[in-house]
């Protein structure tokens, strides 16, 4: 288990970002749960990478 300053420390990170990202191993299923302009940003960044991996 994670000490609370790593959950805090974790959680300024995820805040900074503006989203953050939880899976469900059963389901198979990744959650990204955000702001909009923090998933906008998540999902500009994924086109990126989809379009040039190396750049990134």
């Amino acid at each position: 288990m994670p000490s609370t300053e790593i959950n805090e420390m974790t959680q300024r990170e995820w805040r900074e970002l503006g989203f953050f990202y939880d899976r469900d191993d059963d389901a198979k299923e990744w959650r990204l749960i955000g702001s909009k302009a923090g998933l906008r940003q998540f999902a500009h960044t994924m086109q990126k990478y989809a379009a040039k991996p190396a750049t990134i």
